[in-house]
C-alpha cells in the first residue's frame, strides 16, 4: 500500500496575525495550567496538611477495599465528569467504585452505600449546593475524602463539622477568570484530575503490593480490549526474542542484477528465480533499493520491469521503518500491530534492524506479528 502524502508544515509565515493569536491563547492556557500543575505537585511535597491528608486518604481506601467495600465517588458539573474518569481508572487498576450522582443519591441511590465503604467528593468550591443537600444523608462514620480548593478543615462547609472527613486540598495560583476571562472549568479540573490521578495509583500500589500481583499486572488482566490491551497481550506473549533474530543478515542478501536474465531489464521472473538461492527470499539492488518476498511473490506480472513505479516492488532502504536489534520482538509487534490494523503498513512492508548505526538485516511486518503470536 502506498504511504499517504504529508502536508507540509505550514510555516511561521504563513500564519498570520489571526493564526497567531490562535497560538499565542492555546501557549498561554497550556503553561497556565503547567503552573498550577507544577504548584500542587511541589505543594504536597512540602505542606503537612496536604501530606497528611493524601497519606490517610490512600489508607483509607485501601482499608476500604480490604474490607469487601467500595469508593464512591461524587460530583455534580464538570467535577462529575472528573469523576466518571477517576472511577474508570480505579476500576482498571482493581479499586472497586462506582460514581455517585447526589441527585440519583436522594431518589434512591443511597441504598448503595455499605459500611465498609469509602466517600469521594470533587467539588472546587466547597460548597455545591447538591453536594451540601447530600451531606446529612451520608453515614458519618464512613471515611469522607473531598478533593477541594480549600486548604482549611474551618473554611470548608462540605467538612467543617464531618469527624471522619480528610481534606485533599486542590487549589490553583489564580482564579481562571483572572486567567482567561471566563470561569469556565479549566485549570481548576485539571488539578483535581491530576491529584485524582496520583491518588488512585497509589493507593492502586498499595493495594496490591503484597497480593504478588502488581498493579501493572492487575491492569493487564482488567484491560484485555482496545489498544492497549492488544499491547499487553503481545508483551505476554512475545517472550524475550530480540527484532535481531528474526532478520536475515544485510550481508546474506544477493543483489539482483541482470546477469543471466531473460531480458535486457530486470523483470520479476528474474527475481524469482534469484530469490530461491536467497534467505527467505529478499533480494537487494545496487542502490540500497530492497524487494520485500511477499511483495515478489505476490506480483503476477511475471514479464514486469521490477522497477516499474506501477508494481511498487523495489523499496529504499533508507526510507523504511528502523528498529534497534536488541529491541524485544513483542516491542516491535505492539508498535507494528495498531498500524497494520489502522492500514498504515501491510504484511508485506519491510522493517529495517540497525546495529551500531549500521543496517544489520531485514524483516517483513508480518513475520514480526506472526512471531509475537498474533
Amino acid at each position: 500500500m502506498p504511504s499517504l502524502p504529508i502536508t507540509p508544515p505550514t510555516t511561521d509565515a504563513d500564519l498570520g496575525p489571526r493564526g497567531e493569536k490562535i497560538l499565542s491563547t492555546a501557549s498561554h492556557v497550556l503553561s497556565t495550567e503547567a503552573a498550577a500543575l507544577s504548584c500542587i505537585s511541589q505543594l504536597y511535597a512540602t505542606d503537612p496538611l496536604c501530606r497528611s491528608g493524601f497519606v490517610h486518604a490512600v489508607e483509607a481506601l485501601v482499608e476500604s477495599q480490604e474490607r469487601g467495600g467500595q469508593a464512591h465517588v461524587i460530583g455534580v458539573g464538570k467535577s462529575g465528569k472528573i469523576g466518571d474518569k477517576l472511577v474508570a481508572s480505579m476500576n482498571s487498576l482493581g479499586i472497586v467504585s462506582s460514581f455517585l450522582s447526589p441527585v440519583d443519591a436522594l431518589h434512591g441511590d443511597l441504598g448503595k452505600i455499605r459500611k465498609n465503604d469509602v466517600l469521594l467528593l470533587i467539588t472546587f468550591s466547597g460548597k455545591t449546593p447538591e453536594l451540601l443537600q447530600l451531606l446529612p444523608h451520608l453515614p458519618a462514620q464512613l471515611p469522607l475524602i473531598v478533593l477541594t480548593s480549600h486548604t482549611s478543615y474551618h473554611t470548608c462547609p462540605l467538612i467543617r463539622d464531618h469527624k471522619n472527613a480528610i481534606l485533599l486540598p486542590t487549589p490553583i495560583p489564580e482564579s481562571e477568570v483572572d486567567s482567561f476571562g471566563v470561569a469556565a472549568p479549566t485549570t481548576s479540573t485539571t488539578v483535581a484530575l491530576a491529584l485524582g490521578d496520583a491518588l488512585t495509583l497509589v493507593a492502586a500500589d498499595a493495594l496490591h503490593g503484597g497480593s504478588g500481583l502488581g498493579s501493572r499486572e492487575v491492569f493487564r488482566r482488567n484491560h484485555p480490549g482496545g489498544a492497549i490491551g492488544i499491547a499487553n497481550m503481545i508483551l505476554n506473549k512475545g517472550g524475550i526474542d530480540r527484532i535481531r533474530a528474526l532478520a536475515v543478515r544485510w550481508a546474506d542478501i544477493p543483489i539482483a542484477d541482470t546477469q543471466g536474465a531473460c531480458y535486457s531489464s530486470l523483470t520479476v521472473l528474474d527475481c524469482l528465480r534469484m530469490a530461491v538461492k536467497s534467505p527467505k527470499g529478499w533480494l537487494r539492488t545496487a542502490d540500497d533499493g530492497v524487494i520485500p518476498p511477499r511483495k515478489l511473490l505476490s506480483c503476477q506480472h511475471l514479464c514486469a520491469d521490477v522497477y516499474s513505479p506501477e508494481h511498487g516492488l523495489v523499496v529504499d532502504v533508507n526510507e523504511l521503518i528502523k528498529f534497534s536489534a536488541e529491541t524485544p520482538v513483542s516491542e516491535v509487534a505492539a508498535a507494528l500491530y495498531p498500524r497494520r490494523s489502522l492500514g498504515e503498513i501491510i504484511d508485506e512492508t519491510a522493517i529495517v534492524v540497525v546495529e551500531d548505526g549500521k543496517v544489520h538485516g531485514l524483516v517483513e511486518v508480518g513475520d514480526v506479528i506472526e512471531r509475537a503470536g498474533l
